[in-house]
């Protein structure tokens, strides 16, 4: 799959064909927009597409869909519906960085955690010891499980300061993270 401003593509690896990807329920497109800026398949076949106009997920086998909003009076919405980022820890939570913090997904409840609340988080990673790390244009903040909450890394580690982050996180075989800034990598 492939994020475009025109919408989403898929590329056949064996044609090499790109197409255009559309999701219908009988009564037209089902996405908000064809603005579409990250997208994530999870186990259970349903696919998040990240929009400006918020996160929706499909289900590849029924057509089934949720379209989630942001809303100033409902405490368990998601914080903004420009979506940067969409992704699924081990555990099954969603985790949707917007332009105004990390969300936390509880598909039991269909409500969200809200984290670093007026920071525009660009990546999220689960690294191989199961720690959940959030990017953000200004540093770098891992989960704390015990207070259920982030805590910044980047003061810790003393290696982000002044420097722009790019959305980009990837972890090495001896468990280091890499992040790329507009200085170094």
């Amino acid at each position: 799959m492939i994020c475009t401003t025109h919408g989403l593509y898929y590329f056949n690896t064996i044609t090499k064909k790109l197409s255009p990807y559309h999701f219908e329920n009988g009564s037209g497109d089902i996405l908000s927009t064809e603005n579409i800026i990250s997208v994530k398949r999870r186990r259970d076949n349903l696919l998040w597409v990240g929009t400006n106009k918020g996160p929706q997920s499909i289900n590849l086998k029924t057509g089934a869909f949720n379209n989630y909003q942001y809303s100033p009076t409902d405490s368990n919405s998601i914080s903004s519906n420009i979506v940067y980022l969409i992704n699924e820890d081990r555990d099954g939570y969603i985790w949707i960085g917007t332009d105004n913090g990390l969300n936390r997904l509880d598909r039991k409840t269909e409500h969200f955690k809200k984290f670093l609340l007026n920071l525009p988080v660009i990546n999220s990673y689960e690294d191989s010891g199961e720690s959940i790390w959030a990017l953000s244009n200004i540093g770098l903040y891992k989960f704390d499980q015990k207070t259920d909450d982030f805590i910044p890394a980047s003061n810790q580690y003393d290696i982000l300061n002044g420097l722009l982050v790019t959305p980009w996180i990837e972890e090495d075989h001896g468990q280091n993270l890499w992040l790329n800034t507009n200085k170094e990598l």
